[in-house]
């Protein structure tokens, strides 16, 4: 990477942990091309698939994109493998995974590596269930949680810590690079008790929103109870819930909007849009730009305004958020524009790499996949 033209040490008020490197293998890939290799080059002797058509392989493009805070500051041409499944030898399904992200190198502590492909190959604990889900922190006292799957209700506000606490960037930016990493690798189950691990070891001040949504995706991926001090968590909803009492936060606005519109628990905070306008000012980062815009479209979107959501999803970069294309076709219908969403959701394409990278389920795949195939009328 440094003989590439990384720098790292030409500004030195940037610290290690605010790096982070992102990998999409094959963000720019002629599919048909790749299948055309495919079906002109067949294995022939101990030529194997894989070598066969890697020879006739068409142009295209990976990228590594370098984030600072979350800003992305540079890219470096990466290409991956073959964006389709072929074969090579005994080895079975290579494949870069078209447009997946991968997190390379993660997050770096302290002048040493976390590396991001480091895996414990052991199955994933069961916590005990002792207690109702409940914020607890050094600040707050724990509030009651219902049982019967509401939202928890409190008298006030909960006092979570300050999402931009710097004591907290650090193990909140290594266990929210762990958790990516477990939604989008191919053996992501080998990662899980990392995750777990790493959720408990957060201290208690650093136990705010940001702890909430990452024990969120946790639970999302697998359904064991989350237990570190006093606090269990057991209900994904119920962590975003609580995620949504802190203060604005573009990424968590974006996972729930993203969620919400499939009809799940919670809701986006009323006036989303608007606190994300007040909170990121006139210059938020790229990756905040994208979330606001998205969270902003959806908003129009879930009030039947076509018109805004289409003018909000102009400001949203492709290749973030699965549910982009899909959304932007029911933009269309929500103005009456029958033909024209027919026709955009027809050529939709729903990318379940993608997908999972982003921390959907296989479920929310699924529900996608047949909202598309309604709006376009497909059987």
């Amino acid at each position: 990477m440094m003989g590439a033209g990384l720098k790292l040490s030409a500004v030195d008020h940037i610290k290690p942990n605010q790096v982070r490197l992102v990998f999409y293998p094959g963000e720019f890939e002629d599919i048909a091309a790749w299948k055309k290799a495919k079906a002109d080059n067949p294995a022939t002797g101990s030529l194997s698939q894989f070598r066969a058509v890697s020879r006739h392989a068409p142009p295209g493009q990976g990228t590594i994109y370098v984030e600072v805070g979350g800003n992305v500051v540079d890219r470096i041409d990466a290409r991956g493998g073959p964006p389709i499944t072929l074969n090579d030898g005994d080895q079975q399904g290579v494949s870069s995974g078209h447009g997946r992200t991968a997190t390379i190198l993660a997050l770096i502590v302290a002048g040493s590596c976390t590396r991001a492909t480091e895996r414990h190959d052991q199955s994933p604990p069961a916590p005990p269930v002792t207690a109702k889900e409940t914020p607890a922190t050094a600040t707050q006292p724990a509030a009651t949680v219902p049982t019967d799957g509401a939202v928890p209700t409190r008298t006030a506000a909960p006092r979570l810590p300050a999402a931009d606490d710097p004591s907290c960037t650090r193990p909140l930016g290594g266990l929210a690079a762990i958790v990516y990493q477990m939604e989008s690798a191919e053996e992501g189950m080998s990662v899980y008790p990392e995750a777990v691990a790493s959720w408990k070891a957060i201290a208690a001040p650093c136990r705010g929103a940001r702890w909430y949504f990452l024990g969120a995706r946790i639970l999302r991926y697998v359904s064991n109870p989350l237990q570190a001090g006093s606090t269990t968590s057991t209900d994904p909803q119920k962590a975003l819930a609580i995620a949504l009492t802190g203060a604005p936060d573009a990424e968590i606005y974006a996972f729930v909007a993203f969620t919400s519109a499939l009809g799940e628990a919670p809701k986006l905070p009323a006036g989303a849009c608007s606190k994300l306008l007040v909170t990121l000012g006139d210059h938020p980062s790229p990756d905040d730009a994208n979330r606001m815009g998205y969270v902003c479209s959806q908003e129009a979107l879930a009030r039947g305004d076509g018109a805004e959501a289409m003018r909000r999803f102009a400001w949203v970069s492709p290749r973030i958020f699965p549910d982009l294309e899909l959304r932007k076709a029911e933009a269309l219908a929500a103005q009456g524009k029958q033909a024209e969403a027919r026709a955009a959701a027809r050529a939709v394409h729903l990318d379940p790499v993608l997908s999972r990278s982003f921390g959907a389920t296989d479920a929310e795949y699924q529900q996608m996949v047949a909202a598309r195939k309604a709006l376009a009328a497909e059987k």
